[in-house]
C-alpha cells in the first residue's frame, strides 16, 4: 500500500503515548467524534492496528522512538487512497498532516521533522521548471555562485529609479535584482510600470544582458493570469512570490501558468516553524521547491560560523539554489565559509542599492568578485 510517512517529534507524558497518537490517526482519517461515540478504549495499543486491517483507511503507527526528558520520535504512515491528490491538492494535504493536533491535550508540543512522499506525488507536483542548471541557462551565467541585490528602499522607488538600478547592476555583472518582500504593487511604483523599465534598461545592455529583475507578485488569485500574461511575454523579468503570505497553492499555480524561474521569499516562514504545533524549516523550504521554487531565500544574513551552521542544515540533501542576504560590510571568511559548508550553487544577495548604486555596495560586490572567482 502507497504511504506518505510522516516522522514527528512529540513531547507528552510516556503513559499518554498511545492514547494521543490513537487519536492523532484516527482523526487524520474519520475524525475522533466517530470513535468517541464507540466508547473504544484509546490506550489500546492494538486499536489502530486492527482498524488498518479492517478499514484500510486508518494511518499506521510504523515506529516510535522513545528520547530523553518524554520525548518521542514517531513516524506514522498515512495511506495515499485516502485522498485524490489531483483535486485536494498541498493545501488538503497540510489539512492531514497537521489535523487536529492541537485539539489533542496530551501532547505538549509537536514539530513534523520530515515528510517523505511516494514517487507519484513528486511526479504531481513536479518542482521547479528551471533547477539549478535551467537558472545558469535563463541568465546566461556561466557558473555559480550569483550575485543578487535587494532594491531598497522597499517603497518609495519609481519605476525608472528601478530600472536605471537594474541598468547599472548588469553592468557591474550582478545577476538578479529582486523587490523586497514590502515591495508590493502600489501608487509610487506599480508592478506594470516596474516591469516595463526594468525589462527595458536590462535590454539597453545587451539583449543577452546576464541579469534578471525578480518582480513581487503577491496579489490576490484573480490577479495572477494578467500579471502571468505580462511576465510571459519579457525577457528579463521573473516572478518574485511569498508563499507564506499568498499560500502555497498560489506558488503551484504560479509555477503551471508563468514559464520563468520562481523566486520565493521566506517572510513568514515564522508562523510554521515557531510555538507548541510547527514543522522543521528544512521540510518548510523542501515544501517550497516541490512546489516549484528555483530560488528560496534564506532570510538569515551571513554573519558568523552558527548562521552557516543553519544554512547548512535547512539545505543539506534538499537540492534548493538558496538565496543568501550578505551584509555590506562583508565578513569574508564567513562567506569562504557558506562556500566551503554549502557549496558553490547558491545567489549571495546584496542588500541596500538605494537609489544609486554607494560606494559601500560596490566594495561589497568587489570582495565578493573576488571571493568567488
Amino acid at each position: 500500500m502507497e504511504k506518505i510517512t510522516i516522522t514527528y517529534l512529540f513531547k507528552m507524558d510516556r503513559k499518554y503515548l498511545y492514547k494521543a497518537l490513537n487519536s492523532l490517526c484516527l482523526e487524520m482519517c474519520v475524525g475522533l467524534e466517530y470513535f468517541y461515540n464507540k466508547t473504544l478504549n484509546f490506550s489500546d495499543k492494538n486499536l489502530l492496528k486492527n482498524l488498518t486491517f479492517r478499514r484500510k483507511i486508518v494511518p499506521e503507527i510504523l515506529e516510535v522512538i522513545p528520547l530523553q526528558k518524554d520525548n518521542f520520535l514517531v513516524k506514522i504512515g498515512i495511506p495515499t487512497h485516502n485522498f485524490n491528490i489531483k483535486t485536494i491538492g498541498f493545501s488538503g494535504l497540510l489539512t492531514v498532516f497537521f489535523g487536529q493536533l492541537g485539539e489533542i491535550n496530551e501532547i505538549k508540543t509537536c514539530k513534523i521533522l520530515d515528510i517523505d512522499f511516494p514517487v507519484s506525488y513528486l511526479f504531481h507536483f513536479g518542482g521547479p521548471k528551471f533547477g539549478k542548471s535551467g537558472v545558469l541557462k535563463f541568465i546566461k551565467a556561466e557558473k555559480f555562485p550569483l550575485i543578487g541585490c535587494i532594491l531598497k528602499p522597499n517603497i518609495g522607488l519609481t519605476p525608472r529609479e528601478i530600472g536605471d538600478i537594474c541598468y547599472y547592476a548588469g553592468k557591474s555583472g550582478i545577476n538578479l535584482v529582486k523587490d523586497d518582500e514590502i515591495g508590493l504593487d502600489n501608487d509610487i511604483s506599480s508592478i506594470v510600470k516596474k516591469i516595463d523599465y526594468a525589462e527595458n534598461s536590462i535590454e539597453k545592455i545587451s539583449p543577452n544582458s546576464k541579469i534578471v529583475y525578480a518582480v513581487n507578485i503577491c496579489s490576490d488569485f484573480d490577479k495572477l493570469p494578467a500579471i502571468a500574461k505580462l511576465i510571459n511575454q519579457t525577457k528579463h523579468c521573473i516572478p518574485m512570490i511569498l508563499p507564506f503570505s499568498s499560500g502555497f497553492p498560489a506558488l503551484y499555480y504560479v509555477r503551471k501558468i508563468i514559464n520563468k524561474p520562481i523566486y520565493t521569499h521566506r517572510v513568514g516562514y515564522f508562523v510554521y516553524t515557531q510555538g507548541r504545533i510547527c514543522i522543521d524549516e528544512s521540510v518548510l523550504l523542501w515544501f517550497l521547491r516541490l512546489l516549484g521554487a528555483d530560488f528560496i531565500h534564506i532570510g538569515n544574513p551571513v554573519k558568523n560560523a552558527q548562521s552557516v551552521k543553519n544554512l547548512q542544515k535547512i539545505t543539506e540533501g534538499k537540492d534548493i539554489l538558496p538565496a543568501c542576504p550578505v551584509v555590506t560590510n562583508v565578513d569574508e571568511n564567513n562567506v569562504k565559509l557558506v562556500i566551503d559548508k554549502v557549496g558553490r550553487d547558491i545567489l549571495l544577495m546584496i542588500a541596500g542599492l538605494g537609489k544609486k548604486i554607494d560606494k559601500n555596495t560596490m566594495n561589497c560586490l568587489e570582495k565578493i568578485k573576488k571571493l568567488i572567482s
